[in-house]
């Protein structure tokens, strides 16, 4: 059951990472550009990260968010134990993962102007 869960749990980290990671990259190519910086790219990432992560957040079904709560898992318990946490969790999360990428992509494409 426990290897199950890890597995479940890594195949949708890894399939959430990479829909925010594309996601995050093409809005921060667009907003930051080649003469924006990675800060305009940490904040467009942030914000775009945090609108994404509350979407995820409203459709995660009941049943699966409460699933830590059965299982008696006292770190999850605290964060998943109302819609409205959860939300902010998902937000939280993907607002620094669009963070990173914001920074990352728009260093590759700044250009400076000398």
């Amino acid at each position: 059951m426990e290897t199950i869960g890890t597995l479940m749990g890594f195949t949708a980290g890894v399939i959430l990472g990479a829909l925010a990671g594309i996601l995050v990259g093409v809005v921060v190519s667009k907003t930051a550009g080649a003469s924006g910086g990675p800060s305009i790219g940490a904040y467009s990432g942030m914000g775009t990260g945090a609108i994404l992560g509350a979407m995820v957040g409203m459709v995660i079904p009941d049943t699966l968010r409460m699933s830590p709560i059965l299982l008696g898992t006292p770190v999850l318990e605290t964060l998943v134990s109302s819609r409205t946490e959860t939300i902010a969790f998902f937000a939280f999360l993907f607002s620094i993962l669009g963070t990173i990428v914001g920074v990352w992509v728009s260093g590759k494409n700044y250009r400076p102007e000398r």
